[in-house]
């Protein structure tokens, strides 16, 4: 009773008060705070113990900034074409060659809020790419980087990965390069003849490689042995980007123009067919080739704005690809706009491939697989696929112009280098006997007389020579220029990657998340595994082979190694094998006194200035 009356005198309880919004602000402000201080102190410092008690030796720690200055300024200094140019790590990436000679082969540097480990050890190599490579995958702050990608063939990940390496695999086969060959070779023999063209009508006074006279001064248009410069990155990006487009598409991407005036082939450079494709209206064949062109300069300028924001430091901004800057609006805007064109493109194929089956990159998409499910692919893997190798058209042809162009520079400095590759060339010029190969050895087709003798006119051919398939292998001399080019100029100079689980690597203890930078420069010029004269451009010594070349197998992996090495890395060497082959047979050259060396790291490893060159007719 007494319970009852205090019950019914007590005051009504009060309701509880809404949380103010200053109180509310106070907490998340507190909440970012402490999320800041971990993400940039207490990570970074926990996981740099857990580093430096294991003994990888770190640079000093800077909070939120890191090393992210000096890579600011990273590319190496200028280097005039009368100045001699160093070869190595210490001309490509000088800011890690230098950590390198004061840390050892395996460090950690800081950038921004990350710190991942360098790695210059070939065994950790063999365990990152090979042993482990299911552990270490694709690093997730490159796929932001790249996110236009990050479905596709290079960065996609687990079964999605396999299942897509599987269906596109047979586009890059041995038979599928054979018949790309047909293509290759006529793209490079138009070329060729337009810049022989250029040639016999310039007038240009003759250098030396030191840029002095050579004796003959200037050269008269009339006389037909006249000297003309040419920035030959560009040109070999070009007609790179032609054969790429046509085997993978079954259309042009560049609109051919005729070096040094006249556009009288710039027709014929446009209007191949796609490999082994029947011939289409003119109609629905310019419709198709304006939207792989369209595709390919949308694709351009996302990759184009995508690598100056890798290289920025902005990314070290926690959730800075989500935040709705001008920069990252251009780059949605772009995406979607890429995807639109992708999925037009499509759309037309799917409708011409019913009435005609063709035999590109595209078509073996569209009629591939799946092995278990028997589905094929979707639109949307499509569109990521066909993205991927557009950005391959930017990076596999510049890889291949790249190896011509660093390539000529040293073999027509060298002689006896000079002398052997010119040798190839003969060989595709028939100088050789029926049958054999630069070195007198039998090849497949010719042991058995069944191969056509490199060199003799074939129809169409505007040449006067003809590479084809079985020829590729007999350039033997010129495939050892390739790998001696790709050792001391490797595509990629760094490969990034991610631990996806606690890890072993080595005698080392890798948490999960950890990045891992792979110095592929620097193992490919580490005289421990290529000897004294690691750092000098000398072919010969693969003439025995990778192994005869090197103490270690992953010593030299100039397009990675493993289950994830490039796919179309055999289909790249042998398009530079034949535009050599057919620029080795027409003209000769020397760097121009214009040239300024300065290699650069965006997507690949490019010459930032290009590669103006000189050229003169063989004599």
């Amino acid at each position: 009773m007494m319970l009852t009356t205090l019950a019914a005198s007590a005051p009504p309880l009060a309701a509880p008060s809404a949380v103010s919004p200053g109180i509310f602000a106070a907490y998340i402000s507190l909440a970012a705070l402490v999320y800041a201080v971990y993400v940039i102190l207490v990570k970074p410092l926990r996981f740099r113990h857990h580093c430096i008690q294991q003994g990888i030796p770190f640079l000093p720690f800077r909070p939120v900034f890191g090393q992210l200055p000096e890579f600011a300024n990273r590319d190496p200094k200028p280097i005039p074409a009368s100045e001699p140019a160093p070869l190595g790590p210490a001309n490509i990436s000088p800011l890690l060659w230098k950590w390198r000679c004061q840390l050892g082969t395996v460090f950690g540097i800081s950038l921004g809020i990350f710190q991942p480990i360098v790695v210059a050890e070939p065994d950790l190599l063999h365990q990152i790419m090979i042993a482990k490579n299911s552990t270490f995958g694709k690093n997730q702050n490159a796929r932001r980087v790249v996110d236009f990608l990050a479905n596709g063939l290079v960065f996609s990940e687990g079964e999605f990965w396999a299942r897509q390496r599987k269906m596109i695999s047979p586009a890059f086969s041995p038979a599928y390069i054979k018949h790309a060959v047909t293509i290759m070779d006529e793209q490079a023999s138009i070329a060729v003849q337009q810049w022989v063209h250029a040639v016999t009508q310039a007038s240009l006074p003759t250098t030396d490689g030191n840029g002095s006279g050579s004796g003959s001064g200037s050269v008269p248009a009339s006389s037909g042995s006249g000297v003309c410069e040419i920035d030959m990155y560009a040109a070999f990006t070009t007609l790179a980007l032609d054969i790429i487009g046509l085997a993978a598409f079954g259309s042009t991407v560049s609109t051919a123009k005729t070096v040094g005036g006249g556009g009288g082939e710039e027709k014929e450079r446009e209007g191949l067919g796609g490999l082994g494709g029947s011939e289409k209206g003119s109609l629905e064949e310019e419709e198709e080739e304006g939207s792989v062109r369209e595709v390919y300069e949308a694709v351009d300028t996302l990759s184009t704005r995508s690598t100056e924001r890798m290289f920025s430091g902005r990314l070290a901004i926690p959730f800075y690809t989500w935040l709705p800057t001008q920069e990252n609006r251009a780059l949605w805007h772009a995406g979607e706009r890429v995807r639109r064109l992708s999925l037009d493109l499509i759309a037309r194929r799917r409708s011409s491939q019913a009435r005609e089956p063709g035999k590109d990159l595209l078509a073996v998409m569209l009629a591939a697989r799946d092995d278990v499910s028997n589905e094929q692919m979707t639109d949307q893997q499509l569109v990521d696929e066909c993205v991927t190798f557009l950005v391959a058209g930017r990076v596999w042809p510049r890889d291949n112009s790249q190896a011509a162009d660093m390539g000529g520079l040293p073999a027509g400095s060298t002689p006896r280098v000079a002398e052997e590759t010119a040798g190839g060339g003969a060989a595709c010029d028939g100088g050789g006997e029926k049958g054999k190969g630069n070195n007198g050895e039998g090849n497949e087709e010719g042991e058995t007389g069944e191969g056509e003798g490199v060199g003799k006119q074939g129809e169409g051919n505007r040449g006067g020579m003809k590479v084809m398939w079985q020829h590729v292998g007999q350039l033997r001399e010129m495939h050892m220029v390739l790998q001696e080019t790709l050792r001391l100029f490797p595509p990629t100079p760094v490969i990034s990657r991610e631990a996806s689980k606690d890890t072993s690597l080595g005698p080392y203890s890798i948490p999960a998340g950890t990045r891992i930078m792979m110095a592929i420069a620097m193992v490919q010029s580490d005289p421990r595994f290529w000897g004294e004269d690691a750092l000098e451009f000398n072919p010969l010594r693969f003439k025995d082979g990778v192994q005869g070349a090197c103490s270690h197998p992953q010593a030299f992996v100039p397009f990675s190694a493993g289950p994830r090495d490039c796919i179309g890395s055999n289909f790249a060497l042998t398009e530079a094998k034949v535009v050599l082959a057919h620029l080795l047979r027409h003209l000769e050259w020397e760097l121009s006194p214009t040239y300024v060396h300065l290699p650069i790291n965006g997507i690949t490893l490019s010459p930032k200035y290009g590669m103006p060159l000189r050229m003169r007719l063989v004599e």
